[in-house]
């Protein structure tokens, strides 16, 4: 994977605050919601890993 442009960062922070909001619904996704709001924090501390960018994409 070369560089990842804001844009993509952009959509993998929306796909994985849609996927939060899912989880947050669902009586027993406390577990998923968590991993998936500590990633949304990484980021907005301002990691930029490909491994974050791929852990956010691949949430579903």
């Amino acid at each position: 994977m070369s560089e990842i442009t804001q844009q993509q960062w952009s959509e993998a922070v929306r796909h994985a605050k849609y996927y939060l909001g899912l989880y947050k619904e669902i009586p027993t996704g406390f577990f998923g919601a968590a991993f998936i709001n500590r990633m949304i924090i990484r980021y907005e501390a301002g990691e930029r890993t490909k491994e974050l960018y791929q852990d956010m994409m691949d949430v579903e």
